[in-house]
């Protein structure tokens, strides 16, 4: 995700555009109900957590214009790269 965003930041420098790149994490339940949502990577892993046979979505933002914030990358689905961190330990028990 690190290098989309340098990617992305390095593309809209070079069209003279200012940028404000935003991740934006979205935690999903069975159901299809969104549980939680915000820029904490730790909220996020928290929410996760919580929920049985939840998903984990992060999106990109351009947030530079507050009130039309402009979507840049779709939702991508993380919950495995997050099952596997949590199986590894990264993130604590």
């Amino acid at each position: 995700m690190a290098k989309m965003k340098e990617y992305l930041l390095e593309k809209h420098l070079n069209e003279g555009k200012r940028v404000k790149l935003i991740n934006f994490y979205e935690v999903m339940d069975r159901k299809g109900d969104i549980a939680w949502g915000g820029s904490a990577a730790s909220e996020a892993i928290t929410w996760f957590r919580k929920g049985l046979d939840s998903s984990i979505f992060v999106s990109v933002w351009d947030e530079e214009d507050g009130e039309d914030p402009r979507l840049v990358t779709d939702k991508i689905d993380v919950t495995n790269v997050v099952l596997a961190a949590l199986m590894s330990g990264r993130f604590g028990s």
